[in-house]
């Protein structure tokens, strides 16, 4: 024996597989609603909807954005051209690059730091230098 149903899908869909879930506040949150005929029990559920909606938007659990660490990109640059924070290849750090009255024509001094101790040093000024910059 076979049962044939004719009607609208909705209510054949209905019929079959029960009551639609509806979705709220497009958060992925879905209350069931199978209380159609019970008004104060469906008004309990709107109530602990209403409050996981405000809890929500106020941003109790909201995760924090991801943010990766900065990399640090090698490159070659020319000496008058380095700034402060790079990493030369030997692990010290530009602390300051400068061309005064008193340097030579062509040259800069170089600051340099490493493990608390700092260094000056005369480069040439387009002598290419291996660095790490942050990007």
């Amino acid at each position: 024996m076979s049962i044939v149903a004719i009607g609208p899908t909705e209510i054949i869909a209905d019929a079959l597989f029960g009551p639609r879930q509806h979705d709220e506040h497009c958060k992925g949150w879905r209350f069931h609603l199978y209380t159609r005929d019970n008004a104060k029990r469906e008004e309990a559920v709107r109530a602990e909807m209403r409050k996981i909606i405000e809890e929500r938007r106020s941003g109790a659990d909201r995760l924090e954005p991801y943010r990766p660490e900065p990399v640090a990109i090698p490159q070659k640059v020319c000496a008058r051209y380095l700034l402060p924070g790079d990493v030369v290849g030997s692990g010290e750090t530009i602390v300051r690059v400068s061309a005064g009255v008193r340097t030579p024509r062509g040259k800069v001094e170089v600051t340099l730091e490493k493990n608390g101790q700092r260094r000056t040093s005369l480069w040439g000024a387009y002598t290419m230098i291996n660095v790490r910059r942050v990007a």
